[in-house]
């Protein structure tokens, strides 16, 4: 997180593995790194495209967040592309966790708000055309409260994403017991399908909820978990 260079920047290492072992290749950075935007707060690797999350970067004002895209070529990486929200503000934390499957990348920005609905979060889905990346599509809760937090973990596989809304109610009195969001990808267009919950939830069970920086959710073709 610190260095001589940039104090909090963030940075990510890439090693890949020959008949010696295991061996560090690159350090990447963002190409406009600026002090605690936390570069690396959350990666995802297919193929030569890499997304990491600066979930504090200040581009649409403070802790916006944003995602840069690495493209390996010849064995090198390049940094390709920035990713932004379409409405991106202040403290939405866009990057607060990315996964990547078959091109499209999925962001999630948990702090995003809703009229009348502060801190309900947002997941944004984006696509390559083969030159640019582009938002295909802002996905939110159809049942989104105030301080649910939906994209505070997401996965994605081919046409099918998962995303954790931990701080979801469970009625009026059973607060904060979580949830898991199902949307499907069908003729070009992503529609929620199916709200998960714990069969036994009890109230703070915070359900999808990631404790530390690791993943909460995943996703395997007919199987989440």
């Amino acid at each position: 997180q610190n260095s001589d260079v940039c104090n909090g920047c963030g940075a990510v290492y890439v090693f890949e593995k020959d008949t010696s072992g295991w061996i560090q290749t690159a350090m990447l950075m963002a190409s406009d790194a600026t002090e605690n935007a936390r570069f690396g707060w959350s990666i995802a690797l297919e193929g030569d495209t890499l997304a990491v999350a600066a979930k504090y970067d200040d581009a649409c004002g403070h802790n916006s967040g944003s995602v840069y895209i690495f493209s390996r070529t010849d064995g090198g990486w390049s940094e390709t592309a920035k990713l932004l929200a379409d409405d991106c503000k202040a403290h939405e934390h866009f990057g607060r966790r990315v996964a990547i499957s078959q091109g499209t990348v999925v962001v999630g920005a948990d702090n995003t708000q809703q009229p009348d609905a502060k801190y309900a979060g947002a997941v944004y889905v984006f696509e390559n055309d083969g030159t640019d990346w582009t938002q295909q599509q802002k996905l939110v809760a159809s049942d989104a409260s105030a301080n649910d937090y939906l994209g505070r973990s997401v996965a994605i596989d081919g046409d099918t994403i998962v995303a954790s809304a931990p701080y979801s109610d469970l009625g009026a009195s059973i607060q904060n017991t979580g949830a898991v969001y199902v949307f499907v990808r069908s003729g070009g267009v992503w529609t929620q399908q199916q709200k998960l919950t714990a069969s036994n939830a009890a109230q703070d069970d915070y359900f999808g909820q990631p404790w530390d920086f690791g993943q909460t959710v995943a996703i395997h073709g007919d199987l989440i978990v």
